[in-house]
């Protein structure tokens, strides 16, 4: 039996539910006793029917066989109310009482209705193609230490965001330097404190009906150096060829996996996303070394007797082997998150083919049903791709849709559209129309901009030239 509310306030469901508890239930005059759901409640949207309140309580019928006889039907008890619920009410205010009644309820609702198989928070049609953007908490926040400010910057690009025809928010909620974006209980480092914004953007975003979609950065803990999580394990890193720990975690380190699994899950149950995408869920490079227990398994199954130090045999059979470690996480988490209610979906950035023959088996990852979606990289620029360089884009393209089609599985297969990036940058807006129409050729059916906050000078000409909407226009549904 469960107290409620807990310890005389509501410090439990907030902490539980942030997002929901930050909402409400958006009744019409609870100050008023006044508990009809208003005409924008979360609860409607999700296909909650009102309950009939005006039914409820004594009324008089007239019993078959009588002509003045009538039978009250009595309002049920306190006791009886308390049995039906699953807490105890300790309130000593009847009117207290019933509005934490009435609160629970609602939770109760929201609960059922997000657990239900393929529930989702988004309101947006399931069969609608992926559009999406990637985000920077600190950029939708803006400069100002004022919360309130701060929330308002938040809202006012969220506006912009629905109204320029994207739906998905793929917002990092880690950096490469191992630090949360949100007061974490697994992260050490956490970037705002106690001060929960990811739950502020989530919020906001439910109420315009937009994806909301949490990225992290799962094996990048401070790159060059160790960071973040590794200054407490820099056992868990992956080694350079000294020896060194690098800012990167080890696949293959058990602790490493419960690790990354725990961190998935807490975004996941914290904030109830439609979708979970992965960034950083690779190796630094070919030449990482493993973490002594990762490679200490790899040694005992590799003897040197039948695999020489410096043999290609050998180096094969560790490239295979990190591989593998890498496909084993992603399983695993995998696993943790689609045994949630609501499960959220999966997706990954990507790089290409090419990296079938390295450390990173994506293929792998689809064929097991442990990804849902592909966004791959768009980085084509003359700059690093010479004068050819939309060629080799529209090349990558089709070689990955080829190789998705092996799979025998659904998966969305989207572009990433990169604005500015380290590899070079668009110059004007019609670009990103070439990029789209390219990619939608090469046989995408969805696309993300990398970063909604490079993109804000390029946004109206894409608006008025439509560039989003003749994208969407034929592509085929999306794989849910």
């Amino acid at each position: 039996m469960l107290q409620y509310p807990p310890s005389g306030d509501w410090t439990s469901i907030a902490a539980e539910h942030p997002v929901i508890a930050s909402i409400g239930p958006l009744f019409v005059d609870p100050a008023k006793d006044d508990y009809r759901l208003r005409e924008d409640s979360l609860a409607l949207k999700l296909g909650f029917k009102p309950i009939p309140v005006e039914k409820i309580g004594p009324y008089q019928i007239t019993l078959a066989g009588t002509a003045s006889r009538t039978h009250l039907t009595p309002r049920p008890s306190r006791q009886t109310m308390i049995r039906v619920l699953p807490f105890r009410l300790v309130s000593r205010s009847p009117a207290v009482r019933r509005r934490e009644c009435l609160w629970v309820l609602f939770l109760a609702v929201l609960a059922s209705i997000g657990s239900a198989p393929g529930a989702a928070w988004s309101a947006e049609k399931p069969f609608e193609p992926f559009m999406g953007a990637w985000m920077n908490v600190s950029g939708l926040v803006g400069p100002s230490d004022d919360l309130s400010a701060r929330e308002r910057s938040i809202a006012e690009n969220l506006e912009r965001f629905e109204a320029s025809g994207l739906r998905a928010i793929i917002l990092f909620v880690t950096t490469t330097s191992g630090q949360a974006q949100y007061p974490s209980q697994v992260i050490p480092d956490k970037i705002w404190g106690e001060w929960d914004p990811v739950a502020v953007i989530v919020r906001e975003a439910r109420k315009r009906g937009l994806q909301v979609w949490p990225s992290m950065c799962v094996m990048a803990c401070g790159s060059k150096e160790p960071r973040g999580i590794l200054k407490q394990h820099p056992e868990w890193a992956l080694r350079d060829k000294e020896g060194n720990p690098m800012g990167y975690l080890s696949a293959g380190n058990p602790e490493v996996r419960k690790y990354v699994t725990s961190v998935l899950r807490e975004i996941a149950t914290r904030y109830q996303p439609d979708g979970i995408m992965l960034d950083y869920c690779r190796y630094p490079g070919g030449e990482a070394a493993m973490d002594a227990v990762s490679q200490a398994r790899f040694d005992a199954a590799h003897p040197l007797e039948e695999f020489p130090a410096h043999g290609a045999e050998r180096k094969e059979a560790f490239r295979k082997f990190k591989a593998d470690c890498l496909s084993e996480l992603v399983h695993e988490f995998s696993t943790a998150l689609r045994a949630l209610k609501p499960a959220p979906r999966i997706g990954s950035y990507m790089w290409g083919v090419h990296e079938l023959k390295g450390t990173r088996d994506w293929k792998a990852w689809a064929e097991h049903g442990d990804i849902n979606l592909f966004n791959l990289t768009g980085y084509y620029y003359e700059k690093n791709r010479g004068k050819d360089y939309l060629t080799k884009y529209e090349d990558s393209f089709r070689s990955m849709a080829a190789v998705l089609k092996e799979v025998g599985r659904p998966i969305d297969f989207t572009v990433c559209v990169g604005i500015v990036t380290s590899h070079g940058r668009i110059e004007k807006a019609d670009e990103i129309g070439a990029y789209l129409e390219i990619a939608k050729r090469a046989g995408v059916n969805g696309a993300a901009i990398f970063t909604w906050h490079t993109l804000q000078p390029y946004l109206p000409e894409v608006k008025e030239k439509n560039y989003f909407e003749k994208f969407e226009a034929g592509l085929k549904p999306a794989a849910w």
